[in-house]
């Protein structure tokens, strides 16, 4: 399974089994994408204590957690995590699935807008 969600900005609970018990059946071959704004990493001055728990505590989880960084994140410590690998590779999207509304544009049914929510796509 995969599931999508954004704007966590360092507040992890919707990931806990109250308000995600879907958890209880996955398997770390099940995905949560944060698209956007994780700030799991985020101490200017290096990974504080309360990052180590909140990390540990989703590296924990049954699930696998990834994120995109988003507008609101810690560049100079993410740039600073060693690349494993780049991807070379340009996608073109039809839709656009976003965890942060930023203007005044109109969302449409045929769009989704993920504030809070996490949404199962397969």
């Amino acid at each position: 399974m995969i599931y999508i969600t954004g704007d966590c900005h360092s507040n992890f609970e919707r990931f806990n089994t109250r308000n995600f018990p879907e958890q209880k059946e996955m398997t770390k071959d099940d995905y949560v994408i944060i698209c956007g704004d994780f700030g799991g990493v985020w101490n200017k001055d290096g990974e504080s204590e309360m990052e180590t728990s909140a990390l540990d505590w989703l590296d924990g989880k049954a699930f696998t957690t990834l994120f995109v960084d988003g507008n609101h994140e810690n560049f100079d410590r993410l740039y600073a995590y060693p690349v494993e690998k780049k991807i070379r590779q340009t996608a073109r999207f039809k839709k656009w699935f976003f965890g942060h509304y930023h203007d005044n544009r109109n969302v449409t049914k045929d769009e989704l807008l993920l504030w809070e929510q996490i949404i199962r796509i397969s």
